[in-house]
């Protein structure tokens, strides 16, 4: 994965066109979910405007012996563990939009999976999108590629993968809108970017002085 202080650096001196050219497949904008929890309302409003999915206060959670598909276990989140300390932030002009620790996902399957154009998001090592954490599932999520757009499914995951705040069914396919907000779990949340939405996001982000 590429972290977004390091793409505002590659990018540094490309125009729109040069940045579609360069980069010309949609992109994921991937935080941890804690990133979601901060103490100021109008940092929470931003932010979920942005990128995250509403905080989700009367969703259900998911059972301990909920089928995964692991041979090792998945930790399963309770509810009085969602509501941890706020993570640290970029300094204060930036900290609304972004987490520190957030990357950028290209979307695009690997060779093996070019001609089905699934990409497969789990904890795995097999995966094509690999989250090195407890709470997601081994094979957690597929993305699924049509011409011109994708679909996200979940793959029975444990604790669940949600679309715009709302938990998906297993195995039910979605399609995936300019700016669709998802998380896996507990752990991962990501925005969809179409490659021109995702220039200006950038530049924004340089504008408030990060990536200088």
């Amino acid at each position: 994965m590429t972290t977004v202080v390091e793409l505002l650096a590659q990018t540094r001196d490309l125009d729109e066109d040069a940045f579609v050219l360069a980069h010309p497949t949609p992109a994921l904008v991937v935080e941890p979910f804690a990133a979601a929890r901060t103490s100021d309302p109008a940092t929470r409003k931003m932010t979920r405007s942005f990128f995250l999915a509403n905080p989700l206060l009367e969703e259900p959670v998911p059972d301990a012996s909920a089928d995964d598909d692991d041979g090792e276990a998945t930790q399963v989140i309770h509810r009085d563990q969602l509501f941890a300390a706020p993570e640290k932030t970029f300094k204060r002009s930036a900290r609304d939009f972004l987490h520190p620790d957030a990357s950028v996902v290209w979307l695009e399957p690997a060779t093996r999976n070019q001609i089905n154009g699934i990409l497969v998001a789990g904890r795995g090592f097999k995966c094509d999108l690999q989250f090195h954490h407890q709470t997601v599932s081994k094979v957690h999520a597929l993305f699924h590629r049509r011409q011109d757009h994708w679909l996200i499914e979940d793959h029975d995951s444990a604790n669940g993968t949600f679309l715009n705040g709302a938990q998906l069914p297993p195995y039910e396919r979605r399609r995936l809108s300019e700016r669709a907000q998802i998380r896996l779990g507990r752990a991962i949340q990501a925005t969809l970017f179409q490659p021109e939405t995702l220039y200006r996001f950038c530049k924004l982000l340089r504008t408030m002085g990060e990536g200088a």
